[in-house]
């Protein structure tokens, strides 16, 4: 190769290494610079996406504090009824009554209840306004997917304040 270069006209040489430089340079552009581009625009956009999510999680993240704050500041509606009654008769309230396959006391605090079939929705429905109108919490939950949007579970709840061992 050096002898093929060096029987070469002076002025040739100059070229073909000219040429061979814009080779190189082509190819390093393509082959290291425009795939490295490329990589930091989307790094970038990621990012930016990123940051959106970040500040409305934030948002949200803050309306949660508030509304928790107002709801601890809301006492429980207590009727003195058992929370065996208040569960029994807030799901026949919420038309979940044919679903409950058991309900069992747990002490006066604790109640665990075994549903099959129900709509996760109107169980879901259930759950927040149990929670709304009696302070009443869900400490233990487990859900199967049984079909399109029914589920069967198994929850504990229990009266506010009750503190699991």
């Amino acid at each position: 190769m050096k002898q093929w270069l060096a029987s070469r006209e002076p002025r040739e040489r100059r070229a073909l290494l000219l040429g061979l430089l814009a080779v190189v340079a082509v190819v390093l552009y393509a082959s290291v610079w425009q795939p490295l581009n490329r990589e930091v625009k989307r790094l970038q956009s990621t990012v930016t996406q990123q940051q959106a999510d970040l500040a409305w999680m934030q948002r949200a993240a803050a309306e949660v504090g508030k509304l928790r704050a107002k709801q601890s500041r809301r006492p429980a509606a207590d009727s003195g009824q058992s929370l065996l009654a208040l569960v029994d008769a807030s799901s026949r309230g919420a038309h979940l009554d044919k679903v409950i396959r058991r309900l069992e006391p747990q002490g006066t605090d604790q109640v665990q209840v075994w549903i099959e079939g129900a709509g996760f929705d109107a169980l879901a429905r259930w759950l927040v306004g149990l929670q709304a109108q009696s302070g009443v919490e869900v400490t233990l939950a487990s859900m199967e997917q049984k079909g399109a949007g029914t589920v069967d579970a198994r929850l504990t709840l229990a009266r506010p304040g009750f503190a699991q061992p």
